[in-house]
């Protein structure tokens, strides 16, 4: 008995040891570089060209939807192997791969913090083009995806070691919401049931619509009744730089309509395209709904970008990360 629990404490020792030395290793790690929405590839020339180098370009490629112009999920770029020196190590999204007879079985892998933090490195081997291709289609959505979540970790974890903190509470407070907003944003309009914050600058303005209503029967949350409330409410509350002027949504593209659970709670979201009535301003947006189940009402945070010199994606994605810090407070 007296072996089990010395063996015991020392399998703890040894696991907290070897957890707080990855931590310590990784608090050394120089920070990324690249840009937001940047991914390199590291590959053979001979593949850049061929019908590897087009899959990954597609997959990449595909646009972001609910923008007003064409923009790419990703840029991606090209770099040989011998071309990977130690400064592009510490990019922030990274593929390597090797296609080589010596390799035994085709594999990918996901690991964090490489070389730089907060990094994401994947590593694709296989014997051949063939099993590298069988590899690649089988995984492409995960390796999307985790390109994906691993750029909205980064704004989520950002903002909430920058908070403006007495906005933040004042959100809290009132509306019985936590949302980490960074640092520069401002309130607005701040009633009863709506608040709308933004950061502004001469040419671009990204917000925040908080609203609530109250739940009953007939209530089901999907894409045509989200839109209904969320025209209600922008046409009472956001008015244009004109008389007559209203910010709605724009309903020449679809709006896509996606529910999913989020920190374990349902959550309903819309994503496309906002503008002003009778104006010629406009820009995407994105929303998530949720049940407070607690205050019997629902409760939407509609974040939207106006940047009209300026690519979107970004400064969508930016605002779309302070909506995955929301949560109903108990």
């Amino acid at each position: 008995m007296k072996k089990i629990f010395i063996l015991s404490l020392i399998t703890v020792i040894v696991f907290t040891i070897s957890c707080d030395s990855k931590k310590t290793r990784t608090a050394l790690l120089p920070s990324v570089s690249g840009k937001a929405g940047e991914v390199i590839l590291v590959v053979k020339d001979k593949y850049k060209e061929n019908e590897i180098g087009k899959d990954f370009k597609k997959l990449f490629s595909q646009e972001v939807y609910g923008l007003p112009q064409s923009e790419p999920m990703f840029n991606l770029f090209f770099f040989k192997h011998k071309a990977f020196t130690r400064i592009l190590k510490l990019h922030r999204n990274i593929i390597m791969t090797q296609i080589s007879p010596n390799i035994k079985q085709a594999k990918i892998s996901f690991r964090k913090n490489v070389w730089a933090r907060p990094q994401i490195f994947i590593s694709i081997v296989a014997p051949n083009e063939t099993e590298f291709k069988k590899l690649f289609n089988e995984n492409k959505d995960k390796l999307l995806r985790s390109f994906v979540v691993a750029e909205r970790q980064r704004i989520v974890n950002n903002y909430k070691k920058y908070e403006e903190k007495s906005l933040c509470k004042l959100i809290r407070d009132k509306q019985h919401i936590s949302l980490s907003v960074p640092k520069g944003y401002a309130m607005r309009i701040d009633t009863s049931n709506f608040m709308w914050v933004s950061h502004e600058t001469s040419l671009i303005s990204q917000g925040l619509i908080i609203y609530s209503y109250n739940i009953n029967d007939s209530i089901a949350l999907n894409d045509k009744f989200l839109i209904h409330v969320r025209d209600s409410v922008l046409k009472e509350k956001i008015a244009g730089p004109l008389t007559n002027t209203y910010m709605i949504t724009e309903q020449a593209l679809p709006v896509d309509f996606k529910e999913f659970y989020l920190n374990g709670k349902y959550t309903a979201q819309l994503r496309g395209l906002w503008k002003v009535k009778n104006d010629f301003m406009g820009g995407p947006f994105i929303s998530f709904s949720r049940f407070d189940m607690k205050r019997n009402r629902i409760v939407t945070v509609d974040a939207y970008v106006y940047a009209p010199k300026f690519d979107k994606r970004n400064y969508l994605r930016q605002v779309e990360g302070i909506l995955y810090t929301m949560d109903i407070v108990n």
